[in-house]
């Protein structure tokens, strides 16, 4: 807690960040090279910006922060970071933290964290005494800039009716998570999150973050050519990831098959790997091996990987999934759902060529 003794203080009131609009008037105050009760004055010139500022000091932590700035050309240089940014009626709707500069001084670009996330954090604070963010159990995809490795998936699901690159792909589900608890299944695209609009990857997770745990939230989804209304109750983010114990499995029960085809080679699934993953129905089946530049390997599969469904079809055993194979015409495209050694579960489109 920070405390300040000192009489015949006004303090500042919060602005709502969320209501900025690119052009909106804004003044900067700081202490820039030490020069004390400074302002400046400028325009936000962008919303939503990602600035991976934490990352690049400590590369472990790429993919792991929430960058959610202001951009504003309001001058702001060494001494500012932690001086309000505040629009035109005195509110203050952000907080003044990085420049983007070749030089160390200002260059009219500027970053601020919006108001809106400085409280959820304060309040967070206050009653837990640390950083409580909201979590689902999901791992997304851009729509609109797909990795390389999802962009099959991404322009299988445009064919099947979606025709818009604004939304998020749900890549992953976590079998135990809030998100699968709900119904949500890799592959689905999440449109609108409480009736607003999701376009892109960055703003879901950030407003899932500022989503206090145990709150009630509803999303449209996008499913084989259906909108699919779900409501979920968020959980509460992990302080780490938990791992993952691997098995020792000299030998699979019988029933190896191989698909030529695919490029994969695949066995009944075993006790001791549907524990390790969760598949207590006893139901997919288990990768042995992987072959080099198979339409399998493009797509990332692994040995340990779990097959669970070709296309809609639940895999029961090594040889319907073979037949399931046959049935599905790899030169038109198969969506196989997977069970990874790290216990989610995983949409991929595999096409041979």
């Amino acid at each position: 807690m920070v405390k300040i003794s000192a009489d015949h203080l006004t303090f500042a009131k919060f602005g709502d960040s969320e209501g900025l609009q690119v052009g909106d008037w804004v003044l900067a105050f700081g202490s820039p090279f030490g020069f004390s009760q400074t302002m400046t004055q400028g325009i936000i010139s962008a919303k939503g910006r990602h600035v991976p500022i934490i990352a690049q000091n400590d590369p472990s932590l790429r993919g792991m922060t929430y960058e959610n700035f202001l951009q504003t050309d309001a001058a702001i240089n060494p001494g500012n970071s932690g001086g309000p940014l505040v629009n035109l009626k005195g509110e203050v709707v952000g907080i003044n933290a990085a420049i983007a500069s070749r030089t160390g001084a200002y260059n009219g670009i500027g970053f601020s964290i919006p108001s809106n996330d400085a409280q959820y954090i304060m309040r967070s604070l206050i009653e837990h005494g640390k950083v409580v963010r909201g979590y689902l159990g999901i791992g997304i995809e851009d729509l609109g800039h797909p990795s390389p490795g999802s962009k099959p998936l991404v322009d299988s699901i445009k064919k099947s009716g979606y025709g818009s690159d604004k939304g998020v792909l749900v890549a992953t589900v976590s079998p135990e998570g809030p998100a699968a608890k709900a119904g949500v299944e890799p592959g689905d695209v999440i449109t609108s999150l409480n009736g607003k609009p999701v376009t892109n990857m960055d703003e879901l997770r950030g407003q899932i973050a500022r989503t206090a745990p145990n709150s009630k939230l509803t999303m449209s989804v996008f499913r084989e050519g259906k909108n699919v209304d779900l409501t979920t109750t968020v959980g509460t983010q992990p302080d780490t990831a938990q791992p993952v114990a691997q098995a020792n499995n000299p030998g699979r029960e019988r029933g190896m098959t191989e698909t030529g085809s695919l490029g994969v080679r695949v066995a009944n699934i075993d006790p001791a790997t549907a524990k390790r993953t969760g598949l207590t129905n006893g139901k997919g089946v288990v990768v042995e091996a992987v072959q080099p530049n198979s339409p399998a390997a493009e797509v990332g599969l692994e040995p340990g990987d779990v097959i669970t469904k070709v296309n809609k079809t639940e895999v029961t055993s090594a040889q319907q999934f073979a037949d399931s194979m046959k049935a599905a015409k790899l030169t038109d495209g198969v969506r196989l759902v997977v069970r990874t050694e790290d216990g989610m579960d995983r949409l991929v489109f595999v096409q041979k060529q």
